[in-house]
Order: structure tokens, then C-alpha cells, then sequence
């Protein structure tokens, strides 16, 4: 049985501050998008010039009461006698504020278990609201429902599109590694780059938008790599990154992590008893070998990856002189975990992420693994779609 929650969107400053309420929040993730978090924010026309041009969205679901006995404990002032006051007397009405869970995961038994008034309870708990709100559970649910989820980010305020007969406009947004596509090289001499690990260079690029680079690991590169005139800060490490196999995208905060694009265990499943709204999967056989030819130098270069028995080849043009050689086999091994898709429409999960291994239970007898390539989320739809590659039964 798929359980209750309640879906929140809101829209704020970076410190926390609403700014206006949205009509509706889309925002998604894509391992293979610069930048990598993209979304849009629909509002009423006259709220938009309220939009500071970085905010923070803000995606919530919880499956119970946010308040625990110690937070109502304090609300009430710490004692019965301060709850008697509060609630007028009643235990039906603290009950009804606070206590009795909008998403019952498991039956409270009724107050005439106990007793009708609120003496009776204070003499025969000494005060104790934990001890008065465990006599009330009727063992057999869950009793504590999970965790909220919550996914935040930082974006940037992108062009937006007024719609005259609903009176609402649309806000697109992106995350901080927008910075990277706007920026251009404008110096009218070529920079040729000495650095020799891939950290150093990202970090000298990144000087260039006053972006912070997260601490990490880091892998060598050669040097040489060149940065033309007019070409963006995208443009230039592009190349090199998917050379190595690493990313660099800007996080929840808006600083910068660079890491080997590498697969994790995903703290959450899909499951058609708990979430999992639909499931579709396909095979497509991929190209298995690629041939990437350079066209900005004389003679042209090549980078090319053929394994033996190799069949479906791709051939790709680039603009560009070559950074180095290792970009061709990239594309076609992550070409290879493509084979394999699928598609998941489920309910809101905020704390899925690209690149995500996560256990998919399509039904009572089918159960999958598969890795996340991007992740949309949709309010006040409340729904998700997932899409997977590399997928394997269980």
C-alpha cells in the first residue's frame, strides 16, 4: 500500500527568506547536462519581479507529524499543567493539534482507554506526555513514519515567458554551473594551459567565474589544452573531462564538485507497494565503437576506440584541436550501459540523485537494479520520472 505524505515547493532566498509562493516547481537532474540541475518556477505575473536573481527551491515530503513529544513538550511550556493551558483543558484538542498523525501508520486507541480528564492523567503519569502518548499507541503499525526527504538547491534566475490569458509567467532556472556556459574567453590571444592534473586547471578556470571548487581527489592531464577566443569556460574543459571520465557540476549550495563520474548505492528503492507508479523498459543495441575526428588542426586528428568484434561504430566531428586521446573509448562504453533502459514514473522521492544505483520492484515476482541518469520532479503533481540505464535482474 503506497503511503500518505504531504508535498511541499517553496521558493526562497539563499538564506531562507520565502519570497513568493509558486504555482508550480519542476526541477531536474541529468548526469549527462551542463549544467546539471535545470528546472522552472511558474508564478503569478505580479510576484515575478520579486525573484532575486539567485534563490533557493526548496521540495519537501513528509509521511507524518513533524513534531516530536519533546517539541510539543516544549510548546506547551514542559509540563501538563502548561498543556492544560494551551489546549484549554482538553486532550482531544492537543490531540487534534498536535498529536493524532494526519498519516496514521498505526491506531491510537481512544482517550476513554485512559480516562476523560486531565487530572486523572497527571496522576497517573506524573506529567510525563511521553508516557501519556505511548499508553495511547495500539501496537501493530509502523508507529514512526520515515524521515522527510527534502531537496534544495540553489539556482539562478534564467529568462522567463509571460502568459497573457492566465496572468502567469514561467521562470526558468539553472544551477551555478550556468556560470560556466556564459562566460567567454574575450583576451584576443589563445591561452595555452600548463597545468598537468586535472584539479589545477578546473581551479584556474573557475577563478574566472569566482566559482569554489570543493575539496577532492584529482587525476593528471597533459599540458597544452587550449582555450580559443570567444569559446565559453564549457567549451574548454568539456574535452578534458570527458577524456578522464570525470564530472564537474555545482551542488546543492552552489560550489563545485569534481570527481570520476562513479556509481553509488541509492539510500532509497522503487517500489510498486510504496511508490512506483509505472515502469517501461526497453533494449536498444548501442554503437560499440566510436571514431572521434578533430577538425580544428592541419592534418586532422583521430581518436579512435574499435575493440575486436566491434560492429555498429560512430563517427563524431569536433571542431576543436584534440585534448588527448580517451574520449572516444568513453563514449562507447557508457554507450554499452545504455543498452538497457528503462523509464519509472513514481511518486516523489527527493533524495534520489544521477548516478544512483538504486533496487526497483516492479511487481511481487520482478525485481530490478539499475543506475539513475536523470531524475524530474513535479509540483503539486507530487510525481517523479526516473530514467535508468545498465539494468540487471535480481
Amino acid at each position: 500500500m503506497i503511503p500518505l505524505a504531504k508535498h511541499t515547493a517553496h521558493v526562497l532566498t539563499t538564506a531562507g527568506v520565502p519570497v513568493v509562493d509558486p504555482v508550480s516547481v519542476s526541477v531536474s537532474m541529468d548526469e549527462s547536462w551542463s549544467p546539471r540541475v535545470q528546472g522552472q518556477v511558474v508564478l503569478h505575473r505580479d510576484h515575478a519581479d520579486a525573484l532575486p536573481d539567485r534563490l533557493l527551491v526548496r521540495m519537501r515530503a513528509t509521511f507524518g507529524s513533524d513534531m516530536s513529544i519533546a517539541a510539543i513538550t516544549a510548546w506547551a511550556g514542559g509540563s501538563i499543567a502548561a498543556i492544560t493551558a494551551r489546549a484549554g483543558g482538553s486532550v482531544k484538542a492537543l490531540t487534534d493539534m498536535h498529536t493524532r498523525p494526519w498519516n496514521p501508520f498505526e491506531t491510537s486507541r481512544p482517550l476513554s482507554y485512559l480516562s476523560g480528564s486531565m487530572s486523572a492523567l497527571t496522576a497517573a503519569y506524573r506529567g510525563d506526555v511521553a508516557k501519556v502518548t505511548d499508553a495511547m499507541r495500539q501496537p501493530g503499525g509502523t508507529y514512526q513514519p520515515p524521515a522527510p526527504q527534502v531537496l534544495e538547491y540553489v539556482l539562478h534566475r534564467r529568462r522567463h515567458d509571460d502568459t497573457h490569458s492566465d496572468d502567469l509567467t514561467t521562470v526558468q532556472l539553472a544551477s551555478a554551473d550556468i556560470e560556466l556556459h556564459d562566460y567567454r574567453r574575450t583576451v584576443p590571444v589563445v591561452y595555452t594551459s600548463e597545468h598537468t592534473t586535472l584539479r589545477a586547471l578546473i581551479g584556474y578556470v573557475l577563478d574566472q567565474v569566482d566559482g569554489v571548487l570543493n575539496p577532492g581527489t584529482d587525476t593528471p592531464i597533459e599540458a597544452g589544452a587550449t582555450w580559443e577566443p570567444g569559446r565559453t569556460a564549457w567549451e574548454f574543459i568539456q574535452p578534458l573531462l570527458e577524456q578522464t571520465g570525470w564530472q564537474l557540476y555545482a551542488d546543492e549550495h552552489g560550489r563545485y564538485t569534481l570527481e570520476p563520474r562513479t556509481v553509488t548505492v541509492a539510500p532509497v528503492t522503487l517500489d510498486a507497494d510504496l511508490n512506483l507508479i509505472d515502469w517501461e523498459q526497453a533494449t536498444d543495441p548501442a554503437f560499440d565503437s566510436v571514431v572521434i575526428e578533430y577538425t580544428g588542426s592541419d592534418p586532422h586528428t583521430y581518436d579512435v576506440y574499435a575493440p575486436p568484434g566491434s560492429k555498429r561504430p560512430l563517427h563524431e566531428t569536433r571542431d576543436t584541436a584534440q585534448a588527448g586521446v580517451g574520449a572516444a573509448e568513453e563514449i562507447a562504453l557508457r554507450a554499452g550501459q545504455r543498452a538497457r533502459t528503462a523509464t519509472a514514473d513514481a511518486l516523489s522521492l527527493y533524495a534520489l540523485r544521477p548516478l544512483h544505483r538504486t533496487t526497483v520492484h516492479v511487481d511481487d515476482t520482478t525485481a530490478r537494479m539499475g543506475t539513475v541518469e536523470s531524475v524530474s520532479w513535479s509540483w503539486p503533481e507530487t510525481t517523479m520520472r526516473a530514467s535508468l540505464r545498465d539494468l540487471t535482474t535480481l
